[in-house]
């Protein structure tokens, strides 16, 4: 897996999360803002996860929480096409991300 990718996808979840929520719905825009921030947190544990595998497995787990929370917000938040896709590669980079702790980390 690149790490180019997860870059790339923080990114557009950054600028393209707050724009989701409902107008009027600060409950929404303060989770979607949430969610980007874990991400992005997320995201930096991973660039400085260490060279041991523990410690990349633990900075792969911290990042699948984020992104099962992220794409709960995204769920509750999001409307129509925008939200089955950002729901979507949410899901799909955290399943990435349980792979690779199923193949390479122990305890899975």
């Amino acid at each position: 897996m690149s790490r180019k990718r997860p870059a790339t996808f923080g990114a557009l979840l950054i600028f393209a999360g707050p724009a989701l929520a409902a107008p009027g719905d600060e409950l929404c825009k303060r989770d979607l803002f949430m969610a980007d921030a874990g991400i992005s947190g997320s995201y930096r544990s991973l660039e400085m996860g260490g060279t041991k595998p523990e410690e990349q497995c633990a900075a792969w787990r911290r990042h699948v929480e984020a992104l099962k929370k992220a794409s709960a917000a995204y769920g509750r938040c999001g409307e129509g096409a925008v939200k089955a896709r950002k729901t979507a590669e949410l899901n799909s980079s955290a399943a990435d991300f349980q792979r690779l702790i199923g193949e390479r980390c122990k305890g899975k």
